[in-house]
């Protein structure tokens, strides 16, 4: 994938997109993207987080395993979305499994990357954590109308 397609990924997502054009230079620079078949396992719930992950084609589940069952999906992503801001966040394993719904790209951006081009702008870090948490907030209001949903469905 070109740096200038990389940069064009960045430039859409709503946590990078106001970043200045230097960092997304060197955000471009470190990021590798990953495609993956549909049905394909992206990650399982407990894996460490490695890297931050952009959707930038297809679409993506949020699983939360139950019992031996299949397991509830809690959350569809696409284009633009982060795979699982919390786990990026707390630095905890992974809280849920991503699986590709569809064909999808993914954009890889290792963690220690993030922290050491981000962390050198106070500015940039605020407006980056700020987005962050008011995904995190949707991805909380989510999760609860799916397990109130739930809730309803078993009590039947």
């Amino acid at each position: 994938m070109e740096k200038d397609y990389r940069m064009a990924v960045f430039s859409r997502s709503p946590v990078f997109g106001q970043f200045p054009i230097g960092t997304l230079d060197e955000l471009a620079d470190a990021c590798e993207a990953v495609e993956y078949e549909a049905g394909a396992l992206i990650f399982t719930e407990g894996d460490m987080p490695k890297a931050m992950m952009i959707i930038d084609e297809g679409t993506v589940d949020l699983v939360k395993r139950v019992g031996d069952s299949k397991g509830l999906v809690l959350a569809h992503l696409g284009p633009g979305d982060i795979v699982e801001v919390n786990s990026f966040m707390d630095g905890c394993p992974h809280f849920l499994s991503a699986v590709a719904k569809s064909a999808t790209r993914l954009v890889k951006i290792p963690l220690k990357v993030i922290l050491d081009v981000v962390g050198t702008n106070p500015r940039t870090e605020h407006r980056m954590l700020l987005e962050l948490l008011r995904i995190q907030s949707a991805g909380i209001r989510t999760l609860n109308a799916r397990f109130s949903e739930f809730l309803s469905r078993a009590a039947e």
